[in-house]
């Protein structure tokens, strides 16, 4: 077939994998942007001579390919490490996968090491922030909050604060050409949101409110999921 002596060893050790490993041997194949599994009786059986499509050998799956961990999660090769996803690169038929380790883990559904550290570093990070936050006043809290807003796409077509009645910011999403109506304090109740909130829905003027603060002696709450404008606007 033309094939050098490495591809003739190659193929020979993929025939000897393919009619020999047993029942209790896992293949995997990526397709179609997911991970699929399956494991496969030993028997190798011949293909048909009537059907040219059909291949001349194959051994039959126990119980057919999944793309799902045995806890329902899509594999998605999105979701995967490129360290395994790399796999689909190789250019013949069977090999070994690396990592197998997060290969079973991942099939199985349990968490991966790595990502759980990652997530307790995050929520301590987060923690920290927040206190950090906290310690604010209103004019620094107010910068970063318009800092945010147009780092999310929104253009504040006011002044940043100062004397202005009822409202910090009033923003524009310029794709949708939606507005919000925006009132920062760094330190609230429970009245004082409901006083801005009657502020807003009196005025009408804007498409979404957004009361945003980072102390109070509880946390506020906007009332039923089905509260309106007067005006049928939704709030935020």
């Amino acid at each position: 077939m033309g094939r050098k002596k490495a591809g003739v060893g190659q193929g020979l050790r993929e025939l000897q994998a393919f009619y020999s490993l047993g029942e209790d041997t896992l293949w995997v194949t990526i397709a179609d942007g997911h991970l699929w599994w399956t494991f496969a009786d030993a028997g190798v059986v011949a293909g048909g001579d009537d059907d040219a499509a059909a291949p001349a050998r194959f051994r039959r799956t126990r119980g057919g390919w999944r793309c799902t961990s045995l806890s329902g999660e899509p594999l998605t090769s999105r979701s995967l490490s490129s360290a395994l996803t790399s796999t689909a690169n190789y250019q013949m038929t069977i090999c070994a996968v690396r990592h197998q380790d997060y290969l079973l883990r991942r099939i199985r559904g349990e968490d991966e090491p790595l990502r759980v550290k990652g997530d307790l570093l995050l929520a301590e990070m987060t923690t920290t922030v927040a206190a950090m936050v906290r310690r604010l006043d209103w004019r620094d809290f107010e910068t970063l909050i318009d800092l945010i807003f147009s780092r999310g796409g929104w253009q504040r077509t006011s002044p940043l604060g100062g004397n202005q009645a009822d409202v910090d910011l009033i923003l524009r999403q310029p794709i949708s050409g939606e507005t919000a109506w925006v009132q920062i304090k760094s330190r609230t109740s429970q009245a004082e949101f409901e006083d801005y909130l009657d502020r807003f829905e009196r005025e009408a003027s804007c498409d979404f409110f957004f009361f945003i603060y980072h102390s109070a002696p509880r946390p506020i709450g906007a009332g039923p999921p089905q509260r309106r404008s007067v005006f049928g606007r939704p709030t935020k």
